[in-house]
């Protein structure tokens, strides 16, 4: 069964620009810079998306990256936005 992405904690504000975005965790008071991929990502941390899609919805995007590597990608930003406690816990 695939996994469901984390949603970012209600507190945790997200805004793209262009292809990069920024996190801003406001009782912290912290502003977390995020390149594309890691952008492509948070867009999807909405606590519904699978990371099955997410990846499938990331090698259309990067057509010329292995979905292998797409997917270690997601684990290592994930595991990033977890230990910076920008994701709701499940």
């Amino acid at each position: 069964m695939d996994h469901v992405l984390p949603g970012l904690r209600a507190d945790v504000q997200f805004s793209r620009f262009a292809h990069e975005g920024v996190l801003y965790d406001a009782p912290r008071g912290l502003v977390h810079a995020l390149n594309g991929t890691a952008t492509f990502i948070a867009e999807h941390c909405d606590g519904h998306c699978t990371r099955d899609v997410l990846v499938a919805e990331m090698a259309r995007t990067y057509s010329d990256v292995d979905a292998a590597a797409l997917a270690e990608d997601i684990e290592r930003t994930l595991h990033s936005f977890k230990e910076l406690g920008l994701v709701a816990e499940a």
